[in-house]
């Protein structure tokens, strides 16, 4: 949420610095006479000023070296099977 405030902020927007997300669940019902939805609206508080420094480390990170394999680290034991394949 931080992103996009700090995109629609760069592109001149007006923004309050806040967002919702709409959770969208099925209510109880019997699935052959339709199927009711309830909804809750959550609001975030958006913070655009770090995504600066969000960006800095996304650029090192993919521009640094690939860090060792890790013993207990599930997607590494993935990637090697992965290599192996």
């Amino acid at each position: 949420m931080d992103v996009y405030s700090f995109l629609l902020k760069n592109l001149e927007y007006k923004t309050t610095e806040k967002g919702f997300l709409a959770y969208y669940y099925p209510d109880e019902c019997d699935l052959h006479e339709g199927m009711p939805f309830n909804c809750t609206i959550v609001e975030v508080k958006t913070y655009p000023s770090l995504v600066n420094d969000l960006i800095k480390k996304a650029f090192d990170v993919l521009n640094g070296d690939i860090p060792e394999v890790g013993e207990n680290c599930e997607y590494c034991k993935w990637n090697q099977e992965i290599i192996k394949f």
